[in-house]
């Protein structure tokens, strides 16, 4: 079973207070964490969704949510929430 958990983003967390105000997420966003991004994970670019499965293995990365979107409608069945 694969989940979507978490989000990791650059912004600092007042500017990202702001967004998900407007906009409402299903899972928790953590600010400032572009050491970890782009020193750690060795990301090159943004938004990078990761998909991850229960015992935290990198299963898929995909650099559009369009792409992310399509893989999560046709696996439907390996995902929970």
């Amino acid at each position: 079973m694969l989940s979507l958990r978490s989000f990791l983003a650059t912004d600092p967390h007042a500017s990202l207070e702001a967004f998900l105000g407007k906009n409402v997420f299903d899972y928790v966003v953590f600010s400032d964490q572009e050491e970890l991004i782009i020193d750690q994970l060795k990301l090159e670019a943004y938004p990078t969704h990761l998909v991850l499965d229960k015992n935290g293995n990198i299963k898929k990365i995909f650099n559009k949510g369009s792409e992310l979107m399509a893989y999560i409608d046709e696996n439907k069945s390996l995902f929970h929430n």
